[in-house]
């Protein structure tokens, strides 16, 4: 998809459509009882996938990473999960956006103490803070680590308080000392001496669907691409930084903390390439 297109016209109406365990909802109506742990506690995981057409192309990569998130917080895989997804199709035509890249949020919370687990499918149009930062996006170093980082948790306080405030074309960069590790909502790549770089899945960050799609990208182009710690310094001397997450998906970085950083032509081949494959993977059987 082209990055310099303005974003695609919405229909008029509602935008956004709600299950709660695979079934409609009102978006108006409580969802989750007052003693859900995904309330009380944050004990819970959520996937943002982007939606193409009505289908997700990436949700088995998704699906798999929190399956997995589920399993080491010991939360049974939920059913509905599947189900809402198989519903895809008929709610993006439900509110309009079937020709239109979409969101989806998958909440999964641990419901009441003795209950089972709850899903929310959340499909919406993008926020416009996605399109904002298309065109390019600019960092702030102002972000702490995250506990558990290595996980979509509920947990999303230190996230959602470093993005106050900012206007909608910048992120916070999340930083370990003088160790840049992500930003707020996206995954990091610099590139350096020919070679593309991205800080490891050590436990620090979370590793992205989107960030996994461009390292594979990158190396099917023929780059040297490697996991590697990074600093400022790297970042400010670097030929070019990049961000990706499920819904930009990749997107130049253009400065930080005021300083303007290099840029090529590199990562709208990565860009390209990923609106392609992703294309492809949907229209297989």
């Amino acid at each position: 998809m082209p990055r310099t297109k303005p974003p695609p016209t919405v229909p008029a109406g509602p935008q956004t459509v709600l299950l709660r365990d695979g079934r409609l909802h009102p978006v108006t109506r409580p969802a989750l009882r007052a003693d859900d742990r995904g309330l009380l506690l944050g004990l819970g995981l959520f996937e943002t996938v982007r939606v193409v057409g009505g289908h997700a192309p990436l949700w088995p990569n998704h699906r798999a990473r929190l399956a997995a998130g589920l399993a080491q917080l010991g939360i049974p895989w939920p059913t509905a999960v599947d189900i809402s997804v198989q519903r895809l199709p008929e709610l993006a035509k439900r509110i309009g956006l079937h020709g239109l890249e979409a969101c989806l949020r998958v909440t999964v919370t641990a419901g009441s103490p003795h209950g089972s687990p709850v899903v929310l499918a959340q499909l919406s149009a993008l926020p416009g803070r996605v399109f904002a930062r298309r065109q390019g996006s600019h960092l702030i170093s102002r972000g702490h680590p995250r506990a558990l980082a290595h996980l979509k948790s509920l947990a999303w306080l230190a996230s959602a308080a470093a993005l106050r405030d900012l206007p909608l074309d910048t992120e916070p960069l999340i930083l370990d000392g003088e160790t840049c590790l992500e930003t707020a909502s996206a995954n990091l790549f610099v590139v350096r001496a020919g070679s593309v770089r991205t800080p490891p899945a050590d436990g620090r960050i979370l590793a992205g669907i989107a960030r996994a799609r461009a390292m594979s990208i990158c190396a099917a182009l023929g780059l040297t691409v490697r996991e590697a710690t990074l600093t400022r310094a790297d970042l400010l001397g670097a030929e070019a930084v990049w961000i990706t997450n499920a819904l930009l998906p990749v997107v130049p970085v253009l400065s930080l903390d005021g300083h303007a950083l290099a840029t090529t032509a590199l990562h709208r081949a990565v860009a390209e390439r990923y609106d392609l494959t992703a294309t492809l993977d949907e229209e297989r059987p």
